[in-house]
């Protein structure tokens, strides 16, 4: 039996993912990259592969989390999975005063996109922590990852998995 994804699920995972990260980075936690998954049985998770004090570049991070999730793609346990984690981009593409974005790759069978946020952390008041403001989302063409079967396999290293909440 084959489990078609659909185009609300697929959005309310961007949601969830997006909101996720933002929701980690308003209580001054450290964005390490992560991912959600819908699996094909259960709901919508939130999963990391490494502690959040981590000294693996987050660029190593981002791929590991790719692999491990490639690896769950293969064996037929997740319909879908957004990867999110921070990127800096010039701000002639993200606009005006946003050198940052948070990125959330979303893929699933015949389906991967990009949806950058870009975001910047504003000064608060006198003593008050900053905040973080928004801009509109940008979305870009992305070749698929965890579920490109054409990748190699990579060892199984089942590495620790941190659920978030």
């Amino acid at each position: 039996m084959t489990v078609t994804v659909t185009n609300e699920q697929l959005g309310l995972l961007l949601q969830l993912a997006r909101d996720f990260a933002f929701g980690q980075m308003s209580k001054g936690k450290r964005l390490v990259p992560f991912a959600a998954r819908m699996p094909v049985e259960g709901e919508i998770d939130f999963i990391r592969f490494v502690d959040e004090s981590t000294l693996l570049p987050l660029g190593e991070v981002h791929s590991r989390t790719q692999g491990a999730l490639r690896r769950q793609v293969r064996k037929g346990e997740l319909l879908a999975v957004a990867t999110v984690a921070t990127v800096q981009a010039p701000e002639a593409d993200l606009g005006k005063g946003f050198t940052q974005a948070v990125r959330v790759h979303v893929e699933a069978p015949g389906f991967s996109r990009q949806m950058l946020t870009p975001f910047r952390v504003e000064p608060g008041a006198e003593g008050a922590p900053g905040k973080l403001a928004t801009a509109e989302m940008i979305v870009l063409a992305a070749d698929p990852v965890a579920f490109d079967m054409a990748q190699p396999d990579e060892p199984d290293t089942a590495p620790k998995v941190f659920h978030l909440t």
